[in-house]
């Protein structure tokens, strides 16, 4: 592959490697590596796979830390869908609340429009579509309960009964009536400003998470390997009220531990989980549970009860596995965003990167349905991707982003 002449130093049969052994062959200090590896896998990649892992590796690991990924919405993150929702009205959108869709209609198959829920505030109004319709929902939801399989190839719906949701999430959220006290704070003062940290000390930790998803086994001790922040209410003092302060933990495990009575047995052990968390977390964090005001645990079971969409409560939109990777993603012979059914696309699961709340798969879905229906070229629609970041590093760094390594 092209990019890969821009590495530096390209290890002989590096396609034939996964994440670990790629990035063995890249670094020699094993901080180095935990590092990146952790990168990759906190963004919902598989480091333990051939092939994919050491792009990811080098696409993900060593390019996001090359210039950081963590930040915050002023009021915090549900201000971004309101921000998007006034942008979509301003330019002509109508948005309608609690209308959740029933089934897509599909006549000589072509997506023809949407039947609401009888739960909606329009219940069971059929709304006919002019262009195309677009689902923001991942492939289960998108082709088996609102398309249907009477509509579907039998090669269509083994591919998304098959489909790999990947590796869910476990939130453990605080409220603390004093910051964080980090145990290497004196030797590290930064510590104390950092916005993301990762409890991660190896890549052995790693590791365990890969292996806890093949055996159906949630790592004990939690590895909370993802996007744990200390830094929401520093950048922002409007999301914890005068002399709080907030903190999370994020561990990567198998939605479904078949060794604590699977997926719906989460109740039951949710709160058991949360106090190994806490437990380990406060190795690191000498005051957690004396400054603990508040504590609030959220399970894979949690997240799908409130987004029937995250199946499995993932949290990236699938496993960015090879069979499910690039223009495999979601599934091969999809042609995301389009898909085997004509007018319809999709915008979760798309392209090369994970899904999730990024907005990378809705640009590339709206661009292409844009393109296909001939109304991309709009006055409202000239910026192109990544160019108001490239202003941004320009303005504040005083030289253009570049997404290669020279």
């Amino acid at each position: 592959m092209a990019f890969m002449k821009k590495c530096p130093v390209v290890p002989s049969g590096w396609e034939n490697m996964n994440g670990f052994e790629f990035a063995d062959a890249l670094f020699e200090d094993e901080r180095i590596k935990t590092s990146v590896l952790n990168v990759v896998v906190a963004l919902d990649v598989w480091p333990w796979d051939r092939l994919t892992g050491p792009i990811t590796v080098l696409l993900l690991g060593c390019f996001t830390l090359s210039f950081g990924w963590c930040y915050t919405a002023r009021g915090g993150s549900h201000a971004l869908p309101h921000a998007l929702a006034r942008c979509f009205m301003h330019y002509g959108g109508a948005v309608m609340q609690a209308c959740p869709v029933e089934k897509i209609i599909i006549e000589n198959g072509e997506a023809k429009g949407v039947v609401l829920s009888k739960h909606a505030v329009y219940p069971e109004a059929e709304i006919r579509a002019k262009r195309a319709v677009i689902s923001n929902l991942t492939p289960g939801p998108t082709f088996l309960d609102l398309v249907g399989e009477a509509h579907l190839t039998p090669e269509v719906v083994s591919a998304v009964t098959g489909y790999d949701y990947g590796i869910s999430i476990f939130m453990v959220h605080y409220v603390l009536n004093e910051p964080p006290a980090w145990i290497q704070a004196a030797k590290f003062p930064e510590v104390e400003k950092a916005m993301v940290f990762n409890l991660v000390e190896s890549t052995d930790d790693l590791r365990r998470i890969g292996e806890g998803h093949k055996t159906g086994t949630i790592p004990d001790p939690p590895v909370p390997s993802a996007g744990c922040f200390q830094g929401f209410a520093m950048a922002d003092p409007t999301q914890a009220p005068d002399g709080l302060h907030t903190l999370h933990f994020w561990p990567n495990f198998p939605a479904d531990p078949k060794n604590e009575g699977g997926f719906e047995n989460w109740d039951a052990i949710r709160e058991k989980y949360a106090d190994k968390v806490e437990d380990m977390a406060s190795e690191y964090i000498t005051n957690l549970k004396r400054a603990t005001v508040s504590r609030l645990s959220y399970s894979p079971l949690d997240i799908y009860r409130r987004n029937a969409s995250a199946v499995l409560g993932c949290w990236g939109g699938g496993a960015l596995s090879p069979e499910q990777f690039y223009l495999n993603r979601p599934f091969p012979g999809c042609g995301a965003p389009r898909t085997p059914i004509s007018k319809l696309y999709i915008s979760q699961s798309v392209g090369a990167g994970p899904g999730a709340t990024s907005l990378n798969p809705g640009v590339i879905a709206a661009t292409v349905a844009g393109e296909d229906l001939g109304v991309r070229n709009q006055d409202w629609w000239k910026t192109k991707a990544l160019e108001p970041y490239q202003a941004y590093c320009k303005k504040t760094w005083g030289k253009k982003w570049n997404p290669v390594v020279d």
